[in-house]
């Protein structure tokens, strides 16, 4: 039998599991580790702390198999983050992740230097204090003595490779969100490393996903327990690699992610792009395929926020239990807490609970919580749409599929059935997939799909049929898109 570990790099920590060659699960293994907030908007985590909990998971999982059967790995994670390594491959600093939002200046320099006209026709999407540029800049900026000892800058994902393989390299799917990537293309953008002085040579060669970029070293694979014969594959960021895991290969075909942000991810066989700049289209990690995607930044981050610091003594069967016969009427949740993506690129934008009464309590907050994360993701949802793409099947994935609440609230809010399988370790199973490839198990990401993906039935979640619901919600939601507006002036002034 052969063995693929899927390896998945995420915010609050990485979790590998181990598929068979018929995408069976045989274990899984997961450490944590923190995130630093040492301002308001900023966001960091130590790569060691990456690169040490994914050594102690592999240590864990490499004694279930022998070695010589676990043929290939792959890596999703979280994407954006800024890995800067000295000249030993040693980080120089913390990395500014994906939610990190202190880099608006260098947004604003981008613009004034490039124009939003000419960096959209470039990369296909709109400059932004998330992508990797932004922090680029800003540390050049902020630290120039950390920039100046910098000879290789990479993504979270893509520093684990270096740690597996001693390869600097990236995949085309995880690089659209650099901001210095040619999406269109699928290669590094000339234009913009030239205008903005960054020398390609301290950027990862780039690859399809499904590329090998190297094998497991020989002192890393003794210090695990693995083969240096095992391939590791460019692997994919975390939503590429969730939808292929979901089996998102197809044009039209979308999943709604319920992680610690949330995106609304639909393939295309043609990049597309909003001319306002508002989703984001990158590459696909299927060869020849891009998506397009909206992301609402704190959707998890919020649930996980709320649940520490006002519902710590309850679980979540118990919010959820009592939260479903809570009315809302009139009390909004804005999901702001780490400013916002789509549709309103604001980093400064703040979240807000409106509409409270003495009647609300921690289970009516807790729903209006879960509604305005779907408010959110149905702006995601109707910007795609309105590009003229049609969303044929929607499937959802991530740590909210465990929430029934949460389920038929957003179902209820974007009037669209929604599919989930009893399978939540899609991210995972996307990079295996891609490892079995890179290791020439299967010949194509298609034939590892359909070799690797086991069918569930899908559970159904079907809206409201109740045209009073409808209209209730419908009327919620003009509110709540007011409300950005109107809560704008009160924290900019403007």
């Amino acid at each position: 039998m052969s063995y693929f570990l899927g390896i998945d790099l995420g915010t609050s920590g990485v979790k590998a599991v181990l598929f068979s060659e018929d995408g069976q699960i045989l274990c899984t293994e997961s450490e944590s580790y923190p995130l630093y907030q040492p301002h308001n908007g900023w966001a960091e985590q130590d790569p060691l702390d990456w690169k040490n909990g994914t050594f102690e998971v592999l240590k864990r999982i490499a004694a279930a198999v022998p070695k010589e059967e676990i043929l290939g790995i792959g890596v999703s994670g979280q994407m954006h983050g800024l890995v800067a390594l000295d000249a030993n491959g040693e980080p120089l600093c913390n990395s500014l992740i994906w939610c990190d939002q202190r880099t608006k200046d260098a947004v604003e320099e981008i613009e004034r230097t490039i124009g939003k006209e000419r960096y959209l026709e470039l990369t296909l999407n709109a400059p932004n204090t998330s992508f990797t540029l932004s922090k680029l800049l800003w540390l050049r900026q902020h630290r120039p003595e950390i920039y100046s000892k910098m000879h290789k800058v990479l993504l979270p994902k893509d520093y684990i490779n270096y740690c597996l393989t001693g390869q600097f390299a990236t995949d085309v799917s995880d690089a659209s969100g650099t901001g210095y990537f040619d999406v269109t293309n699928r290669t590094w953008s000339k234009e913009i490393l030239e205008v903005f002085s960054i020398p390609e040579s301290i950027l990862p060669n780039v690859f399809e996903s499904a590329e090998k970029i190297g094998t497991v070293s020989p002192a890393v694979a003794k210090k695990l327990g693995l083969s240096a014969s095992t391939a590791v594959a460019a692997g994919a960021g975390d939503q590429a690699a969730a939808a292929l895991g979901g089996g998102i290969l197809e044009e039209n075909t979308s999943t709604i992610s319920l992680g610690s942000s949330g995106v609304v991810f639909t393939a295309l066989k043609k990049p597309c792009f909003d001319p306002l700049g508002r989703t984001h289209t990158f590459c696909h990690a299927v060869p020849g395929m891009w998506h397009m995607m909206g992301v609402t930044q704190a959707c998890g981050l919020s649930v996980s926020w709320f649940k520490e610091n006002f519902a710590k003594a309850l679980s979540f069967a118990q919010l959820e239990e009592k939260a479903k016969e809570e009315d809302t009427t009139g009390l909004l949740y804005l999901p702001y807490l780490m400013g916002e993506r789509t549709p309103h690129l604001d980093a400064d934008c703040r979240g807000a609970f409106t509409g409270l009464s003495a009647q609300h309590n921690v289970y009516t907050l807790y729903k209006a919580l879960l509604e305005g994360i779907c408010f959110s993701l149905k702006d995601c949802f109707s910007l795609i749409e309105n590009t003229g793409i049609r969303l044929s099947s929607v499937r959802v994935c991530g740590g909210g599929t465990k929430s029934p609440l949460w389920l038929s609230l957003l179902a209820d809010i974007l009037e669209h059935p929604l599919q989930t399988s009893e399978s939540a370790e899609s991210g995972a199973l996307g990079v295996a997939m891609l490892a079995s490839v890179a290791s020439s198990a299967f010949p194509s990401v298609q034939t590892a799909a359909l070799a690797m993906r086991q069918e569930q039935k899908p559970i159904l979640t079907t809206p409201t049929e109740s045209a009073e619901e409808k209209a209730a919600l419908s009327a919620r939601y003009t509110v709540y898109k007011a409300l950005y507006r109107g809560i704008k002036t009160a924290y900019s002034g403007k």
